[in-house]
């Protein structure tokens, strides 16, 4: 009953709704317009000096913070209802159900961009620079005050935008190559478990087993972290490929090197690709 109510309320409100009654004071006066007041009839207020400057960064992370934290519980959930997953009883460290006697720590997350950039860089090239060359082929101005990561996504969107043969065919190629390699790692899995684990933050470093399941919009990799509102696209396949499940222990099996402390560990792993839009979809 509870997860039903979980579900229902994130689609029904979204993140949006839930800042905007967040950022309301008990009196009903917004953040913004508490924080001007306030700054008029107390000059030097600190709570005012340090908001406002910060209120769009603040509020980014807020909703990023309350998105991720109430999908990650839902999807959780999904996986509990199936006959084939055991939940835990209660809130226990490191897992969050049991497949097959198994005991798993379920990890939601997509493929890394770090991972993707340098595998497109060896059989690719420079994303970035390759974007600048198709921007300078189309006498697409190109900002000179932005940090690398900034200027990329707005190059690529500008181009995306762009109607000319040229832009698209580019777009085209470049999406194709980052399919690619995704359905390289899906096919050959062990790679990217072992990255995954390998490149977790040190403040958060564990062996435990985990599931990984990496949710892919192949429309459009940006927009990936939609999916995890998608309540019923990840129920029809989490469901269909609990139904179907079939663990071979062997692949389970996941070595990898902590650099940090210089040792190797041994734990188990499963991974889930969902991508969107599906095969039969694309037909």
């Amino acid at each position: 009953m509870k997860s039903a109510r979980r579900r229902r309320a994130i689609e029904v409100a979204g993140p949006r709704s839930f800042w905007e009654r967040g950022q309301r004071t008990q009196g009903g006066q917004s953040i913004t317009s508490w924080c001007g007041g306030q700054r008029q009839k107390r000059q030097g207020s600190l709570f005012c000096k340090f908001f406002a400057p910060r209120q769009s960064t603040l509020r980014g992370y807020t909703l990023n913070s309350w998105y991720n934290h109430w999908t990650s519980i839902l999807i959780e959930d999904l996986f509990k209802d199936h006959e084939a997953v055991l939940p835990t009883v209660g809130l226990v460290k490191k897992i969050d159900f049991f497949i097959n006697d198994i005991p798993f720590d379920l990890k939601v997350t997509y493929f890394p961009e770090q991972l993707l950039a340098d595998k497109l860089k060896n059989r690719y090239g420079n994303e970035l620079t390759m974007l600048k060359r198709i921007c300078r082929q189309l006498s697409i101005f190109i900002p000179n005050d932005m940090k690398p990561k900034e200027l990329q996504l707005h190059l690529y969107n500008i181009i995306a935008e762009d109607q000319r043969t040229e832009a698209k065919d580019f777009i085209t190629d470049i999406k194709s190559h980052k399919t690619a390699i995704i359905a390289e790692a899906e096919e050959n899995p062990s790679e990217l478990k072992k990255w995954f684990y390998e490149n977790q933050g040190e403040a958060r470093f564990d062996a435990s087993n985990r599931f990984f399941l990496v949710l892919t919009d192949e429309t459009d990799m940006k927009n990936s972290w939609k999916l995890k509102r998608n309540i019923v696209f990840l129920r029809e396949n989490i469901n269909h490929h609990l139904d179907n499940l079939s663990m071979n222990m062997s692949t389970l099996n996941t070595e990898f090197y902590w650099h940090q402390k210089q040792q190797i560990y041994n734990c188990k792993s499963d991974i889930l690709f969902l991508k969107y839009p599906l095969k039969e979809e694309l037909l």
